[in-house]
């Protein structure tokens, strides 16, 4: 209870902070599964969107802002303190080609973005968290890559098998199980 002029005022709650639980899961874990199944990633993910003062950035100087938003275009996903990562949201696939503020996040590689082609993401954006823990600056571009649907598969199955060669335990397990 603290003091006001108009008397006394009761505090009955205070800012709640949704407990942002890290998931164990690597950059390339990430790039196979949503290259396959992007689905299965929202689960351990935070929809964010760019704030405002991010969207109406035009000049470079201002950094790129997340911040939570139920239909934001990006997802964010923290495996640590050191490793907070963002994708596009697959809510966005079909018209992502249109979106000038995805630029802002990702850069294009391949064909230019049209409604032919399809994306594959070859590195997920990095961000660091803001002490206000609700917002996350960027720190490094992802960079999405266009091209035709035919060479979806076999840019997916090579990844998947270069990413099989490299690592011995990984935790896709977890995520196909749970998407079951």
């Amino acid at each position: 209870v603290s003091q006001s002029r108009y008397g006394p005022v009761m505090v009955t709650g205070a800012f709640n902070t949704e407990k942002i639980i890290p998931v164990n899961i690597s950059e390339e874990e990430i790039i196979e599964v949503y290259n396959e199944v992007p689905g299965v990633l929202l689960r351990n993910s935070i929809v964010t969107g760019l704030t405002e003062v991010s969207y109406r950035e035009y000049s470079g100087d201002q950094p790129i802002i997340l911040q939570p938003d139920d239909y934001g275009k990006y997802w964010l996903i923290v495996s640590d303190e050191d490793n907070i990562f963002v994708i596009p949201s697959i809510e966005v696939k079909s018209y992502i080609y249109r979106l000038k503020s995805m630029a802002k996040v990702f850069d294009f590689q391949g064909d230019s973005p049209s409604t032919d082609n399809y994306y594959l993401l070859i590195k997920p954006a990095r961000f660091q968290v803001l002490p206000s823990g609700r917002e996350w600056k960027l720190e490094e571009k992802g960079v999405l890559e266009f091209t035709n649907r035919a060479g979806k598969g076999s840019l997916a199955k090579s990844l998947h098998k270069s990413i099989q060669n490299n690592q011995t335990n990984t935790n896709l397990e977890m995520f196909y199980r749970d998407w079951e």
